[in-house]
Parts: structure tokens; sequence; C-alpha cells
């Protein structure tokens, strides 16, 4: 594959290499391998069910061992909005007049429209349109849907079509998932001294923009919760990206003549995880946040916690048992159980099956 100067220079400057990007055209050009599945999870063989009894055991315990540990929240929050509002594009692009591509034509847009009062962002959309000597109302009346939809979308009111989900207000209390995550963040976070540790991963270009958001919205926070935040920002590599091809599997070029590469997905953050100073890391994605069962997401975290916490313990309990050399049949018998019993380990080799090695 012959690349340009220009293209070297700029897939070195996404720490990749030209062979690199070659193996991801071939990956395109021959497939991905299907993954295999053995078996379906089934309760009992890969679904857990817990009584309330366990429930409130494991929340106490997570309760206890939290106090000496290092707990951090991560956020995977690049993702934008463009897919939420493909709909409210193509309204923009199509509609011209009621009599030509009248709104019963964008069903998803008359929806919103005839309900837009009860959408969080209402009032914010209202205060848009007043700055500009308009009237949200008025223009409805008057049926200038287009016009209501571009303040939704563009630059010249809520600029939702570039904004990253976590600027987008998602209740009705005026509050974004960002505050949201902040708030999840104290209740199963807070350290001893008062203090929760969350990270967002998201696009470098956005950084200002989160930057501003955290100004606005974490003293506020601090003061209504009673806790101190250490919040803090990450970048998805560069080098996880992989470059966009034409039907044919070749790399294209932008206007510019640039190559475009596409960020990977979530899978790419485990480099970001990585290097996360934490003995606990709680993960959720940006948008999964909902105002009507916030108690029970906060003790399901808590729960889940104190089963990760507990099978820590008794793994790192089997292992000590495993390295001792006098290790004798019956103890590897007691493992062996053990291990399908409190690792939820189904699918295990049995210890005749290894030498002494």
């Amino acid at each position: 594959m012959n690349f340009s100067d220009k293209d070297i220079n700029q897939i070195k400057s996404h720490g990749l290499t030209p062979q690199a990007v070659e193996e991801q055209t071939e990956n395109f050009k021959k497939g991905f391998a299907p993954i295999l599945l053995y078996k379906a999870a089934t309760l009992g063989d890969g679904i857990l069910s817990f009584s309330e009894e366990d429930r409130a055991k494991y929340i106490s315990f997570y309760g206890e061992k939290r106090k000496n540990l290092k707990i951090k929240k991560f956020v995977p929050a690049s993702g934008a909005a463009t897919r939420m509002m493909k709909d409210l594009y193509s309204f923009v692009s199509e509609y011209k007049d009621e009599i030509s591509t009248p709104l019963k034509n964008f069903p998803a847009v008359e929806k919103l429209l005839l309900n837009i009062e009860k959408f969080a962002f209402f009032s914010e959309l209202q205060d848009k349109m007043k700055q500009n000597g308009e009237d949200l109302n008025s223009e409805y009346e008057k049926k200038n849907y287009k016009n209501i939809v571009e303040y939704i979308l563009l630059e010249k009111g809520l600029n939702y079509g570039k904004s990253p989900k976590a600027w987008i207000v998602f209740h009705r209390e005026n509050i974004t998932p960002f505050e949201e995550h902040l708030a999840e963040a104290e209740q199963y976070c807070k350290d001893l001294n008062g203090r929760a540790a969350i990270e967002f991963s998201i696009q470098e270009d956005h950084l200002q923009g989160f930057e501003m958001l955290k100004e606005r919205v974490q003293s506020k926070c601090e003061k209504n919760l009673g806790v101190k935040y250490d919040i803090t920002f990450s970048f998805q590599q560069k080098s996880t990206d992989t470059v966009a091809v034409d039907m044919e599997n070749n790399p294209i070029h932008d206007k510019n003549g640039d190559l475009v590469f596409r960020p990977a997905g979530h899978g790419a953050l485990i480099r970001n995880i990585s290097n996360l100073d934490a003995d606990v890391v709680f993960i959720k994605n940006i948008d999964n946040v909902s105002s009507r069962y916030r108690q029970t997401t906060y003790e399901y975290k808590k729960f889940l916690g104190g089963l990760l916490l507990e099978l820590k313990e008794k793994t790192a309990e089997l292992l000590s048992e495993l390295e001792k050399t006098d290790i004798s049949r019956e103890n590897l018998t007691y493992i062996y159980n053990r291990i399908k019993k409190d690792i939820f380990v189904s699918e295990l080799k049995r210890y005749e099956d290894f030498n002494s090695e």
C-alpha cells in the first residue's frame, strides 16, 4: 500500500505505523471470525440470583471494607448525541413547508414538537430563543417548525447536534448526566475524608467545554451533597483509532487530503482504566442515568462492590493455599470445590488432569 509522506506523518501522529494501518485494511478485506458461543447462560450457570438478605449483607460488607480502599468511578463520556439527533437532522435537511413536506411525514419530530414542554431542555430552549428575539410558542403557531428544531441542533441555540451527551439536560430538574454521575460517586465512592474521585474519558476537543461544566456545577454539587470531588479527564488514545475505508477497503481522505480515522469502541478504554490509581473502579457509561431509580442504583452499586470485594478475598485465600509446596490431594479437592462454589466457575478442569508441575 502506497502512503504519501503526509499520510505517513499523520499515521505516526496517531501513534500508529503504516504497517499497522495496512493490517487494519487487511482485516476489513478478510473479515473477522465470528465468536463461537459455548452455551447460553442460565440461572445457576452463568447467572446468579441473590435474596434481599444477600444484598443487605453485601451492602454492609462493602460499607466496612471501602474504608481502607481507594475507590474511583470511571465514566466513558466521549459519546456525542449524533445518533440521538439523527431524525432531527433529517427533518432540517428535508423539510420545506406544510404543503410539500408536511410535519406528519416526520413522526419522530412531530411527536417531539407536540410534547416539547415535557422535555428537560424546554425552559433552556425558550431562553435561547428569547435571547435572539424569538418566541417558541409563536414560532410553533406560525408553523416555523424547522426554526425550532434548528434551535435544538445548531450553535444558534442549544447546539445539541454537536454536544457530548454529558452536556445535555436529561432530567427535568435541569440536571445533566455529568451531574448525575457526581451524585452517584458521592454515594459509593466517598472516602473517610469525604472525597470522591471520578474520571471522565472524553474527546480532546471537548476538554474546554467539560472544564467549563465542571467549574459551573462542582461547587454546587459539593455544597448540596457534603462531599469534595477529585474530578479528572482522560482521552482515548489515538493509537487505538481505526482508518476509515471506502467500499473497496482503501483508506479514504477528507477534503483537505487527510486520512480519516475513527475512534475505537469502549474496549479501547482498557488502557485508560489500567492507568487509574485505585483499588476498586466502578465503570458506568455517561448516558446510563435515571432520576427515577437513583436510590435503587446506589444500593445495587454497593451490593456489587461488596460481592466483588468478597470474591477478591476468597480468590486471594485460595491462591495462597495453592502456593503451598506441601499441598495435599484433600486440599486440592477442597480448593477445587471452593472455586466452583465461591468463585462461580462452573466449567473447571479437574485437578487430576494437571501434572505435579
